[in-house]
């Protein structure tokens, strides 16, 4: 029988711990509905993921699909479909995910590039496969890019597959357990995906535009269903949810908390939530939260500056950062906090608010865990079109996408120094405030953590940002 593989590349990034693969899942569990046959490999876990490649190679393959994200990822993408066309050279490669559905037209152009799904690929990715087996045509599918005799075609991408309802996904066609981690919210955590979409309108985000401002989840029954499962068959004690947006329905989160504490599942949770959501609900919400098993939350906090919050259209306020800081500690939740640097309309005095708030935060429980990232315009963004009138000249080809990520400090409007400044400032803070990375490590690697986050915090509470010979050495380490 004639199969589909679907590839997840590996990354270069550093302390990253496999999550699932979630949007092979889906792909692949429609597939498999349609009758055909899906292998998938996971190149972040398996080491000899080309081995495994060119075995599988040998039989009739339908398509190879390849999961693409911005950044160091899309080096191994090409480096396998290069690797895919040179032993089976009339094999279509596909590529999809998020950054091949926002640059359709520029991912198709690559050379190896058959085809690229757009946007959420359940049925696109089914009717291409079959089609393929049947030998028919595929330029009425919609939702795809194509090169026809050198030109680009790309046609219509409606959201036209969310996440079927309560349908869920096939978790047999990798091994759960290989995904299982530690963090701080307990020894045996699995990844769990319940929603997808975001309807709100941050500027720097590309999540509301690829999902045309929609949600799609699962119900609290289905959930609930999933992870009593989990916990019978894996012994999880603990759920990393990967949603963009878990909170924007509330009485799905409460029902959920309601079924939890009905089944006695004790689990505990990770989870994002929106700072204007947490900082307006009520104590019984809340309580009921924390019954229920949530206790680590985190927070796109993005910036201590007001006129940052609002030009970004993060929709919260300095005020409410505090607030759902003070929150947490007093309601026994674990509070992570992420920020920005490097906006290209930031003043000095805008980075030295943002300073400012973390310390504040920090004063408020030294075991909440914040991290500080330069910003990087990612595309087809508002936030990234506006960067053009900066300098910024976004990538024109696949390629060099690849060296585009947070680690990669090379924005037009940022002096050497400057730079510098800042990938200082993002590695100090990772030691200084993010308690989570010594439980990750574990052993000796932790306690070494630890006794660079004394010094790290020391360089930071005195703004001691110069001479970083020895973060320069660290960051060099982890991100081989």
């Amino acid at each position: 029988m004639p199969k589909v593989i679907l590839y997840n590349p590996k990354e270069k990034t550093r302390l990253r711990v496999p999550y699932l693969p979630f949007s092979l899942l889906t792909v692949g569990t429609a597939l498999q509905k349609a009758g055909i046959e899906v292998k998938i490999i996971d190149a972040r876990i398996e080491e000899k993921a080309r081995a495994i490649v060119a075995s599988l190679l040998t039989q009739e393959v339908l398509f190879f699909g390849i999961t693409l994200i911005t950044g160091s990822i899309i080096h191994d993408a090409i480096e396998m479909a290069r690797f895919v066309k040179m032993k089976k050279p009339d094999l279509k490669i596909v590529f999809g995910g998020v950054h091949a559905s926002l640059l359709p037209e520029q991912t198709v152009r690559y050379p190896h590039a058959d085809l690229v799904v757009i946007g959420p690929g359940e049925n696109t990715a089914t009717e291409l496969a079959l089609a393929l087996k049947n030998g028919a045509d595929i330029s009425g599918i919609p939702s795809i890019a194509y090169k026809k005799n050198g030109v680009v075609i790309v046609n219509p991408d409606p959201v036209s597959q969310p996440m079927a309802s309560d349908e869920g996904v096939d978790y047999t066609m990798i091994d759960l357990a290989r995904y299982l981690k530690t963090n701080a919210t307990g020894t045996r955590c699995l990844d769990y995906l319940s929603s997808r979409g975001c309807p709100h309108p941050c500027s720097y985000c590309a999540i509301s535009n690829l999902w045309k401002k929609k949600i799609f989840y699962y119900s609290s029954e289905k959930m609930v269903a999933d992870l009593e499962k989990f916990a019978r068959e894996l012994q999880i004690n603990s759920v990393h949810f990967l949603d963009d947006n878990f909170f924007v329905n509330r009485p799905r989160v409460e029902t959920f908390c309601d079924e939890l504490l009905k089944r006695k599942l004790s689990l505990r949770f990770w989870s994002m939530c929106r700072i204007q959501y947490f900082a307006q609900y009520d104590d019984t919400f809340l309580l009921k939260l924390r019954a229920a098993g949530f206790s680590t939350m985190n927070f796109g906090a993005e910036s201590g500056s007001q006129f940052i919050l609002d030009k970004i259209k993060k929709g919260i306020t300095v005020e409410q950062i505090l607030e759902t800081a003070r929150r947490c500690h007093q309601l026994g939740f674990r509070g992570q906090f992420s920020f920005m640097m490097g906006f290209p309309f930031e003043k000095d005095s805008d980075l030295e608010m943002t300073m400012k708030l973390i310390d504040e935060i920090h004063a408020i429980d030294p075991q909440f865990d914040i991290q500080l990232f330069p910003y990087t315009p990612f595309p087809r963004t508002e936030l990234a079109e506006e960067c053009i009138q900066y300098g910024f000249v976004p990538p024109m080809e696949l390629e060099t996408w690849a060296e585009f990520e947070y680690g990669a400090i090379k924005m037009p409007w940022l002096s050497k120094k400057l730079r510098e400044r800042i990938d200082t400032m993002t590695t100090i803070a990772w030691f200084a405030f993010t308690p989570e990375t010594a439980i990750k490590l574990g052993g000796i690697k932790g306690e070494l953590f630890k006794m660079f986050g004394k010094l790290a915090h020391w360089r930071w509470k005195h703004r001691f940002f110069g001479m970083p010979l020895e973060w320069k050495a660290i960051n060099r380490l982890a991100r081989q």
